[in-house]
Formats: structure tokens, sequence, C-alpha cells
């Protein structure tokens, strides 16, 4: 059988949760291209711009995004299936809009637009040494790079406000902290770590959280994202 090359499209009914996409509206929507995040939890930068109303025709989203008119987390991007997804900043140059990408309580994508351009809060997910001895950190969004603070761990957050993921702020997970529910069964909501369970051999670390709402649930430090 041949080879189908790389496919730039996926069946709406089967898209993933968090495009949000109408299952019966349009049989083919946009599919991410590999990279910075999964494809359950990433939108190419064309449906982004079909979900802001920069246009429903795609032709005119791609003129857009080839001339440069487009910048994710303050790089120019110029790939109309670039992937974007939680707390990247996307701005729109021409506009002078600035938007900041989120979650909701049903894992879809939620897009929230900015008065100023946002600080993006990124999770530290591995760290590790490399030969040199140097700290690598790697994010959420699977940017890698060269850490100043050698305190910083996994599960601790980071916020950034230019370019330069080194020159951010470090925001430790500890009791006290505010954090965002990025997965599981309360997905989308915010609340106070109160306790923090460490993991064994046969299961993952856990937090204990209190939501606004004054109600108190565990979940997996996996699941949470150190927002304050």
């Amino acid at each position: 059988m041949a080879k189908k090359g790389n496919v730039r499209h996926i069946k709406s009914l089967s898209s993933p949760t968090y495009l949000n996409v109408h299952k019966k509206e349009y049989k083919y929507t946009a599919k991410a291209m590999p990279g910075r995040h999964s494809l359950e939890r990433g939108i190419p930068l064309i449906s982004f711009g079909r979900k802001i109303g920069i246009s429903d025709s795609s032709k005119y989203i791609k003129r857009v995004i080839n001339t440069g008119g487009i910048a994710v987390n303050g790089k120019t991007i110029k790939q109309p299936y670039y992937t974007v997804g939680l707390n990247d900043v996307v701005d729109m140059k021409d506009a002078g809009k600035s938007y900041i990408i989120g979650i909701n309580d049903r894992a879809q994508i939620d897009i929230k637009e900015g008065k100023e351009k946002p600080a993006r809060v990124c999770k530290v997910v591995q760290k590790y040494k490399t030969k040199g001895n140097s700290l690598m950190i790697r994010l959420h969004d699977g940017e890698v790079f060269k850490a100043k603070d050698k305190g910083i761990g996994v599960n601790d957050s980071i916020m950034i406000k230019g370019t330069d993921p080194s020159e951010g702020k470090r925001l430790k997970l500890d009791v006290g902290c505010k954090c965002l529910i990025i997965d599981g069964v309360h997905v989308g909501d915010l609340g106070i770590v109160e306790g923090i369970q460490k993991g064994s051999d046969v299961s993952k670390a856990t937090a204990r959280i209190k939501s606004g709402s004054g109600a108190a649930f565990d979940t997996l430090l996996d699941n949470i994202m150190v927002v304050e």
C-alpha cells in the first residue's frame, strides 16, 4: 500500500476534546503538526485563527500566518499547522491584540484576550544534567533550556515574560501556593495546595487541593500547575 504522506487533517468526529470542534458542522478539521504540545492538548495555528475570528476562510488565515502576522511566545511563526496549547501567548501584530490559551472545566481550549501582553506560566516536567554538567529543564510545552536556578524542581512552574525561559520567575510547588488543575476530574479548577503526599513504588505523589468553592479533594501532582 502506498504511503499517504503527512496528512494535515483529521475527521472532526474523532478530533480531541481539547479542540472543541463541532462534530457534524465540518467533516474534517486541521491537524496540528507534531512537536511542542501533544495532539490531545494542542491546536494548529490555522484553527486558532478561526476561533478568534480572523476569518472563516482558511486561505486568508494562511496568508496572515505566512506573511508573519502572528507571533507565538514572542516569536514570529509562519507555519499554519504550528501547534499552540496551554498557556501559550499568541500576538496578532496588525490588530495589536494578545491572547493566552487556557483550559476549561470540560478539558476544552479556553482562549482569553489580554489588554496587555500577558506572562506565560510553564510547568517543569523534567530536570536532568548534560555531559558538561549543565542543568537542563524541560517544560510542559516541550521547550528545553539551560537553568540558572539550581534549586528549581519538577512540578515547579516558571513565569516567563520574554522569550528566554531561563530569565523567568520560579513558582515553587509548596503548601499555600495557587494552582490550576490541568487534567483529571477537576480539570479547569483553581485551588490552593493544602498538603503534599509523597509517592511510593506503587503510587504517585498527590496533593490536597482546596478549591474556590471551599471543597477539598486529592489529585495527582501530574494534574496540577502552580500559577502563583
